[in-house]
C-alpha cells in the first residue's frame, strides 16, 4: 500500500521541533512537514526498496528510546492531573463523571488550563518566543495542551484511576502528540477510540474558539 501511494506519505518533524514553529494561520500544515526525508522516504518507496534499506534495529532504538523519555514524562503528568482536577468545583466534576451538561465555567477554567499547560510545554525551550492571543491556537504547544486537557477530562469521567501505570500512559501521550498534529491535517484515521474521542473535541473546541 506504501509503495502503490508513495506520493501521498509524509514525514512530520519532531515534535521538539515543531514546538518551536511560531503559530501563524498560514500555510500551517505545510510547515510541519520534513520535506527533505519525505522526498528521500517516497523515492524509496517508489523504487520499492525501502524495507531493504531501512535498519529495522535503529528504528527499534528510537521507539525504545521515546517510550522511554515518555514514561519519564507521564510519571510526572499524574500527580499534574491530580492538581488539575482542584482548578475545577466538586459539582463540575461530578457532572463529569455523571455525563452531565457542564458549566461555561468549567469551559472557562479548561481554557485556561489549555493556556496554562501550553505555556509549560513552550518554557522547554526558553528560546520560543511567548507568542500573543492570535498565534497561540496555532502552535503545536497549545494543541498538545489542548489534546493532554481532554485526555485529563476522560481520566476524571473514569475516576482518576491513580493505578493508572505509567507505561500505559506514556503509550497515551505518544498518542496524544500524534493527535496534537493531525489537529493541522484534514483528520485522524485509527483505530484507538479514546485518541478518536479526544481529537473529536478538540477538533470541535477549536473550531468554536477560532470562531
Amino acid at each position: 500500500i506504501l509503495n502503490e501511494f508513495a506520493s501521498q506519505i509524509v514525514i512530520l518533524k519532531e515534535s521538539y521541533e515543531v514546538k518551536r514553529i511560531r503559530g501563524t494561520s498560514n500555510k500551517v500544515a505545510a510547515r510541519f512537514i520534513h520535506k527533505g526525508n519525505t522526498k528521500k522516504l517516497q523515492t524509496l518507496l517508489k523504487q520499492n526498496s525501502a524495507r531493504s534499506r531501512l535498519s529495522d534495529d535503529k528504528f527499534t532504538f528510537l521507539a525504545k528510546t521515546k517510550i522511554a523519555k515518555m514514561e519519564f514524562f507521564a510519571q510526572e503528568i499524574l500527580p499534574f492531573y491530580e492538581y488539575l482536577q482542584t482548578s475545577f468545583s466538586v459539582s463540575d466534576i461530578e457532572k463529569l463523571r455523571k455525563n452531565k451538561k457542564l458549566t461555561p465555567a468549567f469551559w472557562g477554567v479548561f481554557s485556561l488550563n489549555c493556556i496554562q499547560l501550553a505555556e509549560v510545554f513552550r518554557m522547554d525551550n526558553r528560546k520560543v518566543l511567548k507568542p500573543n492571543h492570535k498565534q497561540l491556537p496555532f502552535t503545536y504547544n497549545f494543541r498538545l495542551s489542548l489534546f493532554n486537557n481532554f485526555h485529563f477530562l476522560l481520566w476524571v469521567a473514569n475516576g482518576s484511576q491513580r493505578d493508572l501505570s505509567c507505561k500505559k500512559l506514556a503509550n497515551d501521550m505518544i498518542d496524544l502528540e500524534i493527535g496534537a498534529f493531525s489537529s493541522f491535517f484534514d483528520g485522524l484515521i485509527t483505530n484507538d477510540k479514546k485518541l478518536s474521542l479526544v481529537a473529536k473535541h478538540s477538533r470541535l473546541f477549536l473550531e468554536e474558539y477560532l470562531g
